[in-house]
């Protein structure tokens, strides 16, 4: 007996090590993607050029360029800003705190969960996946709205209410919710789920003398949320813009149909891949897990299950009402709790006292870790649009001024880096270039082009760029091109007799 007992605490250590050590390079890969220091994208510029141009009191309002962020992220952002500057270091630093808190606040709440022998496999995951990594070092709120439901779920699991006086809960949740309310949008479906948790926790006990605290709680959050909604957000979800952008990206209520059924089907197991690799092997074997994890939860630690399941539920919902769209980064928010169904699936399997089981399983684990997981970042450049690189390279071809015309989908990066950045002085030569818009006729346009002229693209797909190509190569020569796909920069050098 003390020899079993030996091996399963030198197994528990050994995780243990493990584990830290997924943490350490989780950390180490946002550290060093953020120090890449990419280009500044359209969103981002876009972002940067609200803070530049708005003060603290004027980020409460609906932001300009079609951007969305909450009043109190962008507070952050401006801070920074104001301290360091407003280059892609200082832009993206609370981005890079937030990450790097959501990975460990993610490593606390898979643990409440399970032991360490099953957290090591979604924390790997959120160590080192594409999309968890890319949201810890972009200037977008993605990654805070992970850790505003990471820190809120554990807070409500360490916040006993019938231990704790009632000013003092009114006094921790209140102040947590407002928090969090102001600086994460989809927060919301998280304290709905907290409210539940709690409510049904003292009926449960018949505890009915502390529903006057919790209700307080609720009110102050109802109260400020509806304040949010009716001055920021019932705009933004309701525009033609958003509407339109994400009208493929919506749940069908009451599906009917065998199209409507796999679209809402299609959806969700998007979210599964987003977390853990698209293969059949992996999106499979996490959908199981999940499953699994969800009817423990359900079964054995049935108040627990509202704080996972009830914000994918919600969720779920409002989708259907048009209000919020199963895009990648906007279900960010909550992609930990899919990973702690995770790791209480993979916890029953290893609590079976089958042998075969856990080979099995800890084949499959290497297998889906080996072949899905971004730990190349470290040494290859994460890039989605380098403008920069294109200024240069026009600028060593003796483009200047108005010789140079910029794309729409370049305009707001072309603004940051010319207007804004603090080496905008780098492209002083390029203040008078034409900043030209999406519908333009480049028919036209190309009359009035004399001798050598540079077109910029970028945010655009290959075949735009192709079709651009054509049709400038009708009228004018290609003298030189830089023409990188994978990064979109696209930069060609024209000229007409």
């Amino acid at each position: 007996m003390k020899i079993a007992v030996s091996a399963n605490q030198k197994l528990n250590n050994a995780m243990r090590i493990i584990v830290f050590a997924i943490l350490a390079l989780g950390i180490l890969l946002r550290v060093l993607v953020y120090l890449q220091n990419r280009n500044l994208f359209i969103d981002e510029a876009n972002v940067a050029r609200n803070l530049f141009e708005r003060g603290y009191l004027e980020l409460l309002a609906p932001l300009n360029y079609e951007q969305y962020a909450a009043p109190l992220f962008l507070w952050c952002l401006k801070t920074c800003s104001q301290c360091f500057g407003y280059g892609e270091f200082a832009l993206r630093l609370f981005p890079l705190l937030a990450g790097i808190a959501a990975l460990y606040t993610g490593f606390l709440l898979f643990r409440h969960f399970a032991g360490y022998n099953a957290i090591w496999y979604p924390l790997f995951y959120l160590a080192t996946f594409f999309v968890f990594i890319r949201y810890s070092s972009e200037l977008k709120q993605y990654g805070s709205d992970m850790l505003m439901t990471n820190c809120l779920i554990l807070l409500s699991l360490k916040t006993d209410i019938e231990k704790l006086t009632a000013p003092k809960f009114i006094l921790i949740l209140g102040l947590a919710g407002s928090l969090a309310i102001w600086l994460s949008m989809p927060v919301v479906f998280i304290l709905f789920s907290v409210g539940v948790y709690y409510f049904v926790t003292l009926v449960q006990r018949k505890n009915y003398a502390k529903l006057i605290p919790l209700f307080t709680v609720a009110f102050i959050w109802i109260a400020q949320f509806l304040l949010y909604y009716i001055t920021v957000l019932k705009k933004q979800a309701n525009s033609d813009y958003l509407q339109n952008y994400h009208a493929g990206f919506f749940i069908c209520a009451l599906p009917h149909t065998k199209v409507e059924f796999l679209h809402n089907w299609y959806l969700i197991r998007d979210q599964i891949i987003s977390i853990g690799g698209g293969t059949f092997l992996a999106w499979v074997f996490h959908f199981i897990l999940m499953i699994w994890g969800a009817v423990y939860l359900l079964r054995h630690k049935s108040k627990e299950a509202i704080l996972i399941l009830l914000p994918l539920i919600a969720t779920y919902i409002a989708s259907a009402f048009h209000q919020y769209a199963f895009v990648e980064r906007l279900m960010l928010f909550i992609m930990p709790l899919m990973m702690v169904l995770m790791a209480c699936g993979l916890q029953q399997l290893l609590n079976l006292n089958l042998w075969p089981v856990h080979s099995i399983v800890a084949i499959l684990a290497i297998i889906n870790c080996s072949n899905h997981n971004n730990i190349s970042l470290a040494y290859k450049p994460m890039q989605f649009e380098e403008l920069t690189s294109e200024l240069d390279f026009v600028k060593k071809q003796g483009i200047i001024g108005n010789e140079l015309y910029v794309h729409h989908g370049a305009r707001p990066a072309f603004i940051y880096y010319t207007q804004v950045h603090p080496d905008s002085y780098k492209w002083k030569d390029f203040e008078n270039a034409h900043l030209v818009w999406w519908d333009v006729n480049y028919d036209t346009l190309i009359q009035h082009i004399h001798g050598r002229s540079a077109f910029i693209f970028t945010s655009i797909s290959e075949d735009e760029k192709n079709g651009f190509k054509d049709k400038l190569s009708h009228q004018m020569k290609l003298d030189t091109a830089m023409d990188i796909s994978w990064c979109r920069k696209y930069a060609f050098i024209f000229s007409k007799p």
